[in-house]
This record gives C-alpha cells, sequence and structure tokens, in this order.
C-alpha cells in the first residue's frame, strides 16, 4: 500500500497542470499509514473543494472540456 501511494504522489507532482495542494497533503499523510482516527478529521481546502464545485457545476450543465477532464 505505501508503494501504491507514492506512486500516486510522484504521478501528482509530475503533472504539469494545476495541483491543489491539498490533494498533495493529503496523499503525503496517507503514505505515512495513518490510523482511522487520523484519516477522520481530514478535509480538503475551501479553495479545493470551490474549484471541485465549480467543475462538478460545470459538467452537469454542459460537460467539461479534455482540460477540465484531466483536471
Amino acid at each position: 500500500m505505501p508503494d501504491i501511494i507514492e506512486t500516486g504522489i510522484n504521478s501528482w507532482q509530475g503533472r504539469t497542470e494545476p495541483v491543489y495542494g491539498a490533494l498533495n497533503d493529503i496523499l503525503k499523510k496517507l503514505g505515512n499509514r495513518p490510523t482511522a482516527e487520523e484519516i477522520m478529521p481530514l478535509r480538503a481546502s475551501p479553495k479545493f473543494e470551490e474549484r471541485i464545485n465549480e467543475l462538478l457545476e460545470k459538467n452537469r450543465r454542459s460537460g467539461l472540456t479534455p482540460e477540465g477532464q484531466r483536471e
């Protein structure tokens, strides 16, 4: 499992699109194999949640561009 998470982190760090710090932070925390009690309070940043909501709404209204789908 740690190898899978490390691969995910490396993949995200190699992306050229905007990467949201909250996702990197969560992946790093999961790489340390936290307990369930340590995982429960993890939350995305308000900026990350706002962007996800924007993409979801755009997808509902008109669909996403290939760039939006990658993001």
